[in-house]
């Protein structure tokens, strides 16, 4: 058995297995959607010019300065956006695509959603940054903490710190209540398959247990992991699986 089915086996919730894998593969896809459309030439000319997408300081990059960075918040939005846009596209045409899609329709989310548990509202809600859904299936909610990366040590001090995945082991406000989340990285500098690589190594240095998973139908491997689940819940939960997107995005000028 693989280690995804490993998982949902040791938390009494087999028969879910296949409906979030199902679900893991349509949120991939919207997400390389939203990602080709922003990096379009008409994206990149309509969200460069709005203000509020770059950062407000310049970065430095493979020993250069005054590289504009897209800012986290900012990139969300426009991902939402282009997906409702791709959503509706492939709603027209599920009928072509196959089954992999026909439910395409139940599929909801938005940025910026409060968690269930919290402590604080406006400001202090602390909330998460993508939520998606099934319409009718109010069991299956899904989680996304966003973090940008643009040089080697932003995968341990933010991507993997307890404001980024760490989160998902918040005793008092978890970022999720389900046994499933997710993880994107915005990547300015080389390609996604690097910074795979360097968010594996960092979660082996930090002994966090990953794995590769081919995600059905297409069998593209997702870098997934296994994070403490501290948060009292009926019934008890002690991990979540946590699966890894990285997404390309431009910075100005390019650092590729």
């Amino acid at each position: 058995m693989s280690h995804f089915g490993t998982f949902f086996g040791k938390n009494a919730a087999v028969g879910k297995q296949l409906l979030w894998e199902h679900t893991i593969y349509q949120v991939a896809v919207l997400f390389g959607e939203a990602e080709k459309r922003i990096r379009s030439v008409d994206g990149q000319n309509r969200y460069t010019k709005l203000d509020g997408w770059w950062r407000k300081a310049s970065h430095r990059i493979n020993g250069r300065n005054g590289f504009q960075v897209p800012e986290e918040t900012a990139v969300s939005e426009a991902i939402i956006d282009e997906m409702e846009k791709a959503k509706r596209e492939l709603m027209l045409n599920a009928k072509n695509l196959g089954p992999d899609f026909a439910d395409i329709d139940l599929l909801e989310f938005a940025a910026e959603v409060p968690r269930r548990e919290k402590r604080g509202i406006g400001r202090k809600a602390k909330p998460t940054d993508f939520r998606f859904y099934r319409s009718g299936l109010g069991d299956v909610e899904l989680r996304i903490e966003a973090k940008v990366v643009v040089r080697d040590k932003d995968v341990e001090k933010h991507y993997l710190s307890k404001e980024g995945l760490g989160r998902f082991s918040d005793s008092d406000e978890p970022y999720t209540n389900e046994l499933v989340g997710g993880m994107v990285a915005y990547t300015v500098t080389e390609d996604r398959a690097a910074w795979e690589v360097r968010i594996d190594a960092g979660m082996a240095n930090a002994s966090i247990p990953s794995f590769q998973h081919p995600l059905p139908p297409s069998g593209q491997q997702i870098l997934c992991c296994q994070v403490p689940y501290t948060h009292a819940k009926i019934p008890p939960q002690s991990e979540v699986l946590v699966f890894h997107l990285v997404l390309e995005l431009d910075c100005a000028p390019s650092a590729r």
